[in-house]
């Protein structure tokens, strides 16, 4: 997938910058998807996924049917339960508020600029940006869902500013 996003890349956009989360799947990816295109990378801590509590490294087996249950009535302003590394389990919904200073901060910086800005990060971080870009509310991000080879674009220089997938 990032090797085809590579290709992609180099194809149709000037990238001079990859914004990445610092998990290693991350990174990996940032890896092969920069190759080739002499672009700088800034690692962010605040691009890191959703902590999921203690339910972090198991499967859904692992995990108590009623609480998932519970989990799928609103899946964007549940909270995680328990802890994982001293981290509290979190929502979605607490992401994407700890990220608005971070899209104000990229629509500021990069709005002027004739090069194009690569974001890599996760799903929780996509939730994110969509429901901020598209300016959706809780109820209207709570069904999204994106594979992990999904590509999205947001174009700071038009008026709106919405995040489309290709």
């Amino acid at each position: 997938q990032a090797k085809r996003l590579n290709q992609f890349l180099i194809k149709n956009y000037n990238v001079k910058l990859f914004i990445i989360s610092p998990l290693h799947r991350v990174v990996d990816s940032y890896e092969y998807a920069s190759q080739g295109l002499n672009a700088e990378v800034e690692s962010r801590d605040d691009l890191k996924e959703v902590c999921y509590g203690e339910w972090e490294e198991k499967v859904r087996t692992e995990i108590d049917p009623l609480i998932l249950e519970k989990r799928s009535e609103h899946r964007f302003r549940f909270v995680h339960p328990g802890e994982f590394q001293g981290h509290k389990g979190e929502s979605y919904k607490e992401k994407a508020e700890s990220l608005i200073p971070f899209f104000h901060e990229i629509k500021a910086q990069y709005q002027n600029e004739d090069y194009d800005v690569v974001i890599l990060a996760h799903h929780g971080i996509l939730l994110a940006a969509v429901k901020y870009f598209n300016n959706l509310n809780d109820d209207e991000i709570n069904d999204f869902r994106a594979s992990n080879d999904s590509l999205f674009e947001v174009d700071l220089k038009s008026q709106k500013n919405e995040i489309k997938k290709f």
